[in-house]
């Protein structure tokens, strides 16, 4: 037999052992890995009716979500801010959704998150109570 012959059957055999090696953990089931699902909502058109829509798809599947409007958007559509079924976390991203890195004013960036706070706090300390 050539030595070719011979490192042919050995590289073969070395391949089949590190496949076999290998193999098993790619078979195996994979866990269950969480998944959050998030949402920014700076549109009104047909906001209550998608809010509601969202809301109940969520619900139903038990998914969990973060959901994020702007302040104005939280002021004009309350009711979408507490439509949300437990374990969908609401958030806000700004007032007007301005960049805030973009406000050249440190003053004016940090009003717009305060006004976004404010707003949609209220709404939810409502809702809490």
């Amino acid at each position: 037999m050539k030595i070719v012959h011979v490192g042919a059957i050995i590289t073969g055999i070395v391949i089949t052992m590190g496949v076999l090696l290998i193999l098993p953990e790619f078979l195996r089931p994979s866990p269950t890995q969480p998944i959050l699902l998030s949402f920014n909502i700076i549109n009104e058109r047909n906001l209550p009716n998608w809010c509601h829509d969202l809301s109940s798809v969520l619900a139903k599947n038990n998914v969990k979500a973060a959901v994020f409007l702007i302040g104005k958007v939280a002021e004009r559509h309350p009711d979408c801010v507490t439509g949300f079924p437990q374990g969908v976390d609401i958030g806000s991203e700004s007032y007007d959704y301005v960049s805030i890195p973009s406000l050249a004013d440190y003053s004016a960036q940090l009003e717009e998150v305060k006004i976004a706070y404010r707003n949609l706090g209220s709404i939810c300390v409502r809702l809490c109570q």
